[in-house]
């Protein structure tokens, strides 16, 4: 018996994820009889990924010096539709993109276009900050927050661009800017349609596995941290795998600032 440890080293975070499955199944639990997932149980486990995902991205590519932006659009000039949405967005990332090169930066970013239950379409998005000492192609300093607002508002003629630094912790804004119809129910926040994406230039390592066969199960022990570490008991969550019947628990590590004061 045993189970199985997946780690994804991400910079100054780990993610971990325990799970047993049909090779080391805990003690005292057995297999249900095996059936077809639900299109519900399909689309919430698709969301979870998802937003794990978007998650471990942003603590790999992103820090506190990249921004988390929403642009909106003037009531009197909303789009017709998604496509029309993703269009526009596509239109301001070859601007950037432009700048971006110029000053030898790289682009990154991660997406959630939105429609408000009131008809209003509007589109949260995490966008890594251009180099230090960027300019624009006048010669004047730019930074990417002024950058979008002068793209959006000016040349794309939408609407207005709030925008905030990132926070160190991620884990909130990463389920924020997934939503789905479905998990916005309940936050207050009613969603009616979505289309979440990211730039491709941000790849996840494989995650360094690991079997423990000597112990039942993982959740009969303390989640033992390595030194250098410490447990973001936040982000411990313990649930039952839908498709499988079993066991999972997934948590973060964060590394410890050894810089002295």
């Amino acid at each position: 018996m045993g189970y199985e440890k997946r780690m994804w080293m991400l910079g100054r975070v780990m993610e971990v994820e325990e799970r047993h499955t049909w090779r080391y199944t805990p003690p005292g639990v057995k297999r249900g009889k095996r059936e077809k997932p639900t299109a519900e149980a399909v689309r919430k486990n698709n969301r979870r990924l998802m937003a794990r995902k978007r998650l471990m991205q942003m603590e790999m590519y992103f820090t506190e010096d990249d921004c988390y932006m929403t642009l909106t659009y003037p009531k009197s000039a909303r789009p017709e539709d998604m496509a029309a949405c993703q269009k526009d967005w596509s239109d301001l990332v070859k601007e950037l993109r432009k700048v971006y090169k110029r000053n030898g930066g790289t682009l990154r970013w991660i997406r959630n276009i939105e429609l408000g239950s009131k008809g209003a379409w509007h589109i949260h998005a995490v966008i890594t900050e251009l180099p230090a000492g960027s300019t624009a192609r006048d010669g004047k300093p730019v930074h990417v927050a002024k950058l979008v607002q002068q793209i959006w508002q000016k040349k794309l003629k939408h609407g207005r661009v709030d925008t905030q630094y990132m926070q160190r912790d991620v884990a909130a804004l990463a389920e924020y800017i997934t939503k789905t119809p479905e998990s916005s129910r309940d936050s207050g926040h009613l969603v009616v349609e979505s289309n979440c994406s990211a730039s491709r230039n941000m790849p996840l390592p494989e995650p360094e596995v690991r079997t423990y066969r000597r112990w039942k199960t993982f959740v009969e022990r303390d989640i033992k941290i390595p030194k250098g570490w410490a447990l973001d008991k936040s982000s411990i969550t313990e649930s039952i795998n839908p498709f499988t019947g079993y066991p999972r628990r997934e948590y973060r590590l964060i590394r410890l600032d050894r810089r002295k004061c």
